[in-house]
């Protein structure tokens, strides 16, 4: 028995070696599995490994480690200590190209202007921007119940049911003209007289309109004497992608409405064009309320290669309406529509 026992122990043969990567770099807890071994062994910090007990014959060891290709070798070892260095590369596939593409207009109806807007400060004030591509609205009679809808705290007045002359109010202000809001188109004032007679006749066509900035508390410090706030019409400008686009948009409605729309823009080199015509008619749900409304809206930009940019605008309305007058209870009772 004493004999038999000292030839296995001679018998017994071991492993040894470093696990590294491409570079030589040691790769520290790469496992090292022998078959016909329920048991595997790791490198340590300096990539070293050590396998003991091994009886002779052929051995299948595999090596792997998170992040590189698996690696396996195959020994015949006869007697002692045989070494074993093994290189791992790095797992890896290449992969079909994927291209991305966005879009930078806004999904949501309701965002907010950031603190600073050009050479506008807007930090500390409460701001909406009314995204109108994404409004559910009735753009073609400029329903100013719809657009604004999902702005809180505003008072609306439809003083017409053709949005020729739209009535926002805020903070308990009156609505009648939007009188309390100072009222402007791409940044410039659009009442009939900012300081005397602040009331605004004009009202953009939201068909042409891109988006609507709400800016209340401070702004009347900064934009006029309105102590409502600032509502700024910004309109649609062409495309930058394409030379020509037109659009055109024809609407009907009940009591004769009629609302045509058309409009081209586009880039041509380093001018931006955009221009827009509106004609409505029809009449209220009253009496004695027939309207006739034409809208022109036309703008041309320039814009150099430092990125500073000129730009002309033209706008012009024209119309014609009729107001039924007010009734007292007893001929409202006898018939709500007579004027």
């Amino acid at each position: 028995m004493l004999l038999l026992s000292t030839l296995l122990a001679c018998a017994q043969i071991s492993i040894k070696g470093t696990v590294t990567d491409q570079n030589g770099t040691p790769l520290f807890n790469a496992v090292v599995h022998v078959d016909g071994i329920n048991a595997s062994f790791q490198t340590d910090e300096s990539g070293n490994y050590r396998i003991s007990g091994l009886n002779p014959g052929v051995k299948k060891l595999t090596f792997f480690l998170l992040g590189y290709k698996k690696v396996e070798r195959t020994i015949d070892p006869k007697n002692g200590t045989h070494r074993l260095d093994v290189t791992l590369e790095p797992l890896s596939k290449d992969l079909s190209s994927v291209t991305i593409s966005g879009d930078k207009r806004p999904t949501t109806v309701m965002t907010r202007l950031r603190p600073v807007e050009g050479t506008a400060i807007y930090a500390s004030k409460k701001t909406e921007v009314i995204n109108i591509e994404n409004v559910t609205a009735n753009l073609a009679a400029n329903r100013a119940r719809q657009v604004f809808s999902q702005v809180t705290g505003l008072n609306i007045w439809e003083s017409d049911c053709a949005g020729i002359q739209i009535g926002v109010g805020g903070r308990g202000l009156s609505p009648s003209r939007t009188e309390n809001f100072n009222t402007r188109q791409n940044g410039y004032d659009i009442a009939a007289d900012a300081l005397g007679y602040p009331e605004s006749y004009y009202s953009p066509p939201m068909l042409a309109v891109k988006r609507i900035e709400v800016v209340r508390g401070a702004a009347s410090l900064q934009y006029g004497p309105q102590f409502g706030g600032l509502l700024n019409f910004v309109m649609k400008e062409g495309p930058d992608s394409v030379k020509l686009q037109a659009e055109t948009v024809q609407t009907i409605g009940a009591y004769g409405f009629y609302n045509g729309f058309s409009s081209l823009g586009g880039t041509i080199g380093r001018f931006n064009y955009y221009t827009a015509f509106q004609y409505r008619f029809g009449k209220c749900w009253r009496c004695n309320s027939e309207f006739d409304n034409y809208n022109v809206y036309a703008a041309v930009k320039y814009t150099s290669k430092k990125g500073t940019s000129i730009k002309a605008e033209y706008t012009r309305m024209w119309y014609l309406t009729q107001q039924a007058g007010g009734l007292t209870d007893a001929q409202f009772a006898d018939d709500p529509q007579q004027a």
